[in-house]
């Protein structure tokens, strides 16, 4: 039942949007995982040090 809500106000959102909707929420996505990327880089050479 969430889910299908989700989905309504997600398409309600990108048409009241448009695509620059959809291209802002994908260069949000590709950053947030760039981040947990340099994240679990910064563990390791953390741990290295110790």
């Amino acid at each position: 039942m969430r889910d299908s809500i989700n989905v309504i106000s997600f398409s309600l959102l990108k048409k009241l949007k448009g695509d620059n909707f959809m291209s802002k929420k994908n260069e949000l996505q590709k950053v947030k995982s760039e981040i947990k990327i340099k994240e679990n880089e910064l563990k390791k050479y953390e741990k290295k040090l110790v």
